[in-house]
């Protein structure tokens, strides 16, 4: 990545973690002095290190969501991301340290058990007509950037089935992990993200090449003028890339394959 940076091409990270996560991933790299889009499009850094782009999910949908795992509570978890911060309703219940424990995401905080986790997105607004009631100020959460909804692999698609069919085209849902759903903004996405990323860098789409192995990756690869699937990616990543390299596991990786041609052609 170095040397395509020092040949003067620019590289920008697209994950589904958000910007800490990802950099206790890559200790050799400052992300914060880098553009990079986050938490699958949700929160795009600019050269400075501040916000340039972001999306959030409306209260509404998080207190339905909020509702609904309460009703499962050994099925499923939420997991409700904001920046840097992981939250999650009770901190006990049996997925709530999956993301931390199993993928080094970071640890997440309590929000005082689902009635009162319910409550500070359902409190009315300090900027309605009346202001507001004092408590309802207090309690009133700001709206997570995406909400992940942890469950086990058999359970999945029924709980994916449950929440599209309540949600409707309120969100967008992705798979990105076997024990995870993402709840997004509808217009979320990381293709959603890139565009604002490049346009910072002095680019665009029409001059990218891009890597991705999940389902989360699918609007970008089709967005750039090259979209290349790793070879362990599933069936419908490859067939929204026109093309695909060796799969992580191999030696040397598909993406180190990759950025060596480019840095050969």
């Amino acid at each position: 990545m170095r040397a395509l940076e020092a040949d003067g091409m620019h590289v920008v990270f697209s994950t589904g973690r958000n910007r800490a996560s990802a950099q206790a991933k890559l200790p050799g790299l400052d992300l914060a002095a880098r553009v990079g889009v986050f938490l699958n499009g949700a929160v795009v850094y600019g050269r400075s290190g501040s916000v340039i782009h972001e999306r959030t999910l409306p209260r509404d949908v998080v207190v339905d969501v909020l509702r609904f795992a309460a009703s499962r509570r050994r099925q499923c978890c939420p997991v409700l991301c904001r920046g840097d911060e992981h939250f999650v309703p009770d901190t006990a219940d049996p997925w709530a340290m999956h993301l931390f424990e199993d993928y080094a995401d970071p640890l997440p905080g309590g929000l005082g058990g689902y009635e009162a986790a319910i409550a500070s997105f359902a409190g009315a607004s300090p900027d309605g007509p009346e202001g507001g009631a004092p408590e309802a100020k207090r309690r009133r959460a700001a709206e997570p950037h995406l909400l992940h909804v942890i469950c086990g692999p058999g359970d999945r698609a029924g709980v994916r089935e449950a929440l599209e069919a309540m949600l409707g085209d309120r969100v967008k849902v992705a798979a990105s992990l076997p024990t995870c759903l993402t709840l997004l903004h509808p217009l979320c996405c990381k293709a959603d993200g890139l565009e604002p990323a490049l346009r910072e860098l002095g680019s665009s789409c029409g001059e990218t090449l891009a890597l991705g192995d999940a389902e989360n990756d699918i609007e970008m690869l089709r967005a750039v003028k090259v979209g290349v699937a790793m070879g362990n990616a599933p069936a419908k990543v490859k067939d929204a890339a026109g093309w695909e390299c060796a799969p992580n596991s191999a030696d040397p990786p598909g993406v180190t394959q990759v950025l060596r041609s480019v840095l050969e052609h």
